[in-house]
This record gives C-alpha cells, structure tokens and sequence, in this order.
C-alpha cells in the first residue's frame, strides 16, 4: 500500500514539474516578445522625435500591439510612407529585410508637434500690408496646420493678407499672398529678351499683377499690345 502511495505521488511531482516548465516557457516567450515591442517603440520614438529636432515638444502615440511578433536578427528598418505626413495622425512602415522570415508592417501614430509661430498681434483686415508689429510669435500645436505656418516676421513683412484674421490667429501660408508689383494704368519696361539679346521699352500696364503673373501692356511707341511676365517691380518681360 505504501509503495502504490509512493508511486502515484512520484507521477504527481512529475506533473507539477512538467507544467512549471511550460508555464516557465511560456513566460520567458512572453517576456522577449514584450521586450521587443518595448524595443521597437523606443526605436520609433526615437526616429520620430529626430524628425522634429528643432520642435519645442513632440507627444507620440502609437497603438503597437504587444502579441506581434516582431523577432529580426538584424537592425530593424523605419521609414516613412511615400507622401505621408510626418505629423497629426500618420502612420510608419516597419520593415525586417535581411532576415529568415522578412516581414513588414504599418503602425499608426499620432504625432502632436508644438513649435514657435507666427499669429496675429491683434485683429487685422483682409488687404493689409503686413510689418513686425503686426504679428508675434507664439508656440501652437501645428499638427493639424494643414495649409502650412509662418515662423519669422521677416517671412510675411511687406506681403498682404488674403483675409481677415482675428487675434491670436495663426497665419496660415495660404494666408498671405506677394503684393502687386504692377498696377493697371501704371508705366512699365518691356523687356524683349533672348538669351543673347535684350531690348527695353516703355508701356502702359493694361491689368494688375504681381511676381510671375503675366500682365498685358501696350506698347508707348507702337500702340502693340504685348503679353509677358512681372519679373521685377514696373517690369514685364516678354520673349523675343
């Protein structure tokens, strides 16, 4: 009797034994699989923040699922997708190469950027010429500026507002547009150049236009009207 005890305890212990180390194995997988995703979002932050070096703060997150398997036995490679915004809600491609299994993956990140900007210094009308004492910079959360910012009053002074900003706005870039360089019933030069030769002339402008818009003029000494392009204030080139 006691030795059909002692067996059965034995085949017990061997048990326990067994299922010990499988739940030991099964914790040391979970504990590299855990460690790795650990890795690769410390590697992604620390290729996004590269990104905005010169931001005054960037808040990353990303929803990375810790039961991937995510194993490369080389350097892992992070890049981001052709055309993507690298900031707001975005996404990165995450790519093993030179492994047994090569594998890829995209992972979303929503990126919040903060950075010194140009805002305006109080309300101003659509048309206004823009000087230094009518913007000033503060820090703004540019993730979602989707039409562009302006970060140095040197940038936007002498440039007119398309339309009206309220206090504190910010000035997108679609915000301000280069003033005209040449009014209708202005004098102007027309120059008729090659890449030889180059003949000036005088004319009256028959419309407004401002740096790389064509302007229609007519010519003070044959009556012609030409078309050609505002190169510089009060002149318009045209090709000879």
């Amino acid at each position: 009797m006691k030795i059909l005890l002692r067996q059965k305890s034995d085949k017990t212990n061997k048990h326990v034994l067994l299922v010990y180390l499988f739940i030991m194995l099964l914790g040391n997988h979970a504990i590299a699989i855990e460690a790795r995703a650990l890795n690769l979002q410390n590697s992604i932050e620390q290729f996004v923040r590269a990104e905005h070096a010169d931001a005054k703060s960037v808040t990353i997150n990303m929803e990375l699922d810790q039961r991937l398997q995510l194993a490369c036995n080389t350097p892992i490679n992070l890049q981001w997708p052709a055309q993507a915004r690298r900031l707001g809600k975005t996404s990165l491609q995450v790519r093993c190469d030179h492994s047994d299994k090569p594998w890829q993956l995209y992972i979303p990140l929503d990126v919040q950027v903060v950075r010194p900007v140009l805002v305006a210094r109080s309300a101003l009308m659509r048309g206004t010429t823009l000087t230094a004492n009518d913007v000033e910079i503060a820090e703004q959360n540019v993730s979602y500026l989707l039409q562009g910012y302006w970060q140095t009053p040197q940038e936007v002074v002498g440039q007119q507002l398309r339309r009206n900003l309220q206090q504190g706005e910010v000035l997108s870039g679609s915000a301000v547009i280069n003033p005209p360089l040449v009014k209708q019933g202005e004098n102007v030069i027309i120059r008729a150049s090659s890449s030889t030769l180059a003949v000036n002339s005088s004319g009256i402008a028959l419309n407004t236009a401002r740096l790389g818009e064509t302007l229609r003029a007519r010519s003070h000494s044959s009556a012609r009207v030409i078309q050609g392009v505002v190169i510089a204030r009060g002149i318009v080139e045209v090709p000879l």
